[in-house]
């Protein structure tokens, strides 16, 4: 049976490898806003659309310092950044898919949760959603640790939630959770409050920038794809959400979930114990998909991109 398991990952990996080659080549047009702020910055000291014009047009501010840094190292931002989310890729699925290394019938299933298609289009997109997946995702592998968490863990888990703020400012609404949960399970206040500290240090420095240099904290893009609480909105993106979970096989998976466990009378007693023990996973996927009825289909959030950095950290939730 374990060579069976074994043997199923070669059609998954070459599926995955032929999805690779198919979306290679796609880079989203907000792309190239990022990587022209990113050249300015190498080629003429100022991080800008148009010299000599300070205005923030960045969704992901470390996006584009990261873009810069490859440029000057490469020469070519498109390409760099395509080998770069693709490196980042793996390095947030192999851990998800090695926690599964006792039970390969989960270990198989985790590999196809991981990769749907959405995931391979925004690795070479181009955007800041390959860097945010692989903070989300190493954020609840070590949140996973058993408590407490000694110093120097904190100060790891709360400098990657700084570092996702400056990716997609609406990466709070999970992290928030996910520290909360870190922090209230450290061996000393103390260690919290100098973490929080060091942590905060970037983004404040990014929030002075914003303020001072651009003279706006937000980038234009908020104030023409503002979320919109309309009743009919909420509803649109709702089945927009729920027919993509069903896609991409959450839902499925979710739904045999109940179908083996209702016949033995266990329902509720295991989702209660799984809901204590990783509460804030559950509350910080809740809070994106709530936010995603308000924004899951505005521009450049089409196949599931607003959700996509959370896929592995579902896959953990699910597994």
């Amino acid at each position: 049976m374990r060579k069976f398991y074994y043997d199923l990952h070669l059609p998954i990996l070459i599926l995955i490898a032929i999805s690779v080659v198919l979306y290679f080549r796609f880079t989203a047009e907000d792309a190239y806003i990022t990587y022209r702020y990113a050249e300015n910055w190498v080629n003429n000291g100022s991080l800008v659309y148009n010299a000599g014009e300070p205005i923030n047009a960045m969704t992901s501010p470390l996006h584009a310092i990261l873009s810069a840094a490859l440029f000057f190292v490469t020469g070519n931002t498109v390409l760099s950044n395509k080998l770069f989310s693709f490196v980042l890729l793996l390095l947030s699925t192999l851990p998800v898919w090695y926690r599964y290394r006792e039970h390969l019938h989960l270990q198989v299933l985790a590999l196809i949760l991981l990769f749907p298609p959405c995931v391979i289009l925004w690795t070479f997109g181009g955007l800041e959603t390959p860097i945010l997946l692989f903070l989300a995702t190493i954020t609840v592998i070590l949140a996973l640790r058993p408590p407490p968490f000694r110093f120097n863990l904190l100060c790891v888990i709360f400098l990657l939630a700084g570092l996702a703020f400056l990716t997609r400012y609406d990466s709070i609404l999970f992290f928030l959770p996910v520290t909360f949960y870190v922090a209230s399970k450290a061996r000393w206040v103390r260690d919290v409050v100098i973490a929080l500290a060091g942590a905060a240090i970037l983004p404040l420095a990014w929030i002075f920038v914003s303020i001072y240099y651009y003279g706006d904290l937000l980038p234009t893009s908020f104030y023409v794809k503002t979320p919109d609480g309309n009743l009919w909105n909420l509803i649109f993106n709702g089945r927009y959400i729920a027919s993509y979970l069903l896609y991409i096989g959450t839902i499925p998976v979710v739904a045999l979930f109940f179908f083996l466990l209702v016949p033995k009378h266990r329902t509720i007693d295991v989702l209660y114990r799984h809901f204590k023990s990783i509460w804030w996973l559950y509350i910080g996927l809740l809070l994106e998909i709530l936010y995603g009825l308000t924004m899951a289909t505005q521009h450049m959030m089409f196949s599931f991109r607003f959700f996509v950095p959370y896929i592995p950290s579902t896959v953990i939730l699910i597994n």
